[in-house]
């Protein structure tokens, strides 16, 4: 069973699930783009006996919502002062986190403030370490946030990108069939949108993270697919060697690495040694 609770400012709407479990050890854990905190749901059995688990809604998913006429984006600070109203609300001290692509970004800049109080991380296919380039060129200046907005509102203009960019081998068919799948209904576009603009200052360098990650003996665990064409598996090696970290490689596509919540590995991880 589970609550839904909401973290409610004159902004912002941050909604979550919070699942009571057996022991006083918390893990929260954030989905990707176009999913919702329903996610977890089948995950969270596989831990309860250990964790309390909160399961987060991004903003724009879900019951969490933000209002973009007050600001365009959501800072790294103001992100961690939120996340601190449920640290305070449920009385937590210490915790894990866990991640799904666009919810890497969530997951990474809590570090800034509370690495201290961080025992395990799981990224799985993780973004946010730095912006990639097809994010930098959409969200980095007004002029090209203004091109990407009106790309997503005529959407013939990157539909055509796309098909040009799969015909030339650069995206594989899978990839290309995941990206057009986001781009088919109005609302999956502006979706894309003011998730890509406001979240675009969630990011931190590799350095920073790897810094974060030893400095505070942080345990860390990544998943990352073979076909996974919008994550880099050479970046993400480097970045497990470097913090001594455990490195998962599944044989799967971007949009089906939530299968890696299934793996007895992720489990394993999380359970074993949890303080």
């Amino acid at each position: 069973m589970y609550t839904t609770e909401r973290i409610v400012t004159d902004d912002l709407i941050l909604s979550y699930r919070y699942y009571k479990g057996g022991q006083q050890e918390t893990l929260v854990a954030f989905h990707g783009f176009g999913q919702t905190n329903v996610l977890f749901e089948s995950f969270v059995p596989s831990v309860l006996p250990y964790y309390s688990v909160i399961a987060v809604d991004l903003f724009f998913h879900g019951g969490s919502g933000a209002n973009t006429d007050n600001t365009d984006y959501i800072s790294i600070d103001r992100w961690n002062a939120l996340f601190n109203q449920i640290l305070t609300k449920h009385a937590i001290k210490r915790f894990s986190l866990l991640s799904y692509s666009m919810g890497s970004r969530f997951v990474v800049t809590l570090l800034n403030n509370y690495a201290a109080r961080i025992n395990k991380v799981v990224l799985i296919a993780p973004d946010g370490f730095g912006n990639n380039f097809w994010f930098r060129v959409a969200t980095s200046t007004k002029i090209t946030r203004s091109v990407f907005q009106y790309t997503m509102w005529h959407p013939f203009w990157i539909q055509a990108v796309v098909r040009i960019l799969g015909a030339a081998g650069i995206f594989n068919a899978i990839t290309k069939r995941f990206i057009e799948r986001n781009l088919e209904s109005e609302e999956h576009r502006k979706k894309v949108y003011v998730s890509w603009v406001y979240f675009r200052k969630l990011t931190i360098t590799k350095n920073d993270f790897i810094r974060f990650i030893n400095q505070y003996k942080i345990k860390l665990m990544c998943f990352c697919g073979k076909e996974d064409q919008l994550v880099s598996k050479k970046s993400l090696q480097v970045l497990c060697d470097e913090t001594q970290a455990q490195y998962v490689e599944l044989d799967l596509a971007h949009h089906k690495m939530v299968q890696a919540l299934e793996k007895n590995e992720l489990i394993d991880f999380l359970i074993s040694n949890r303080q």
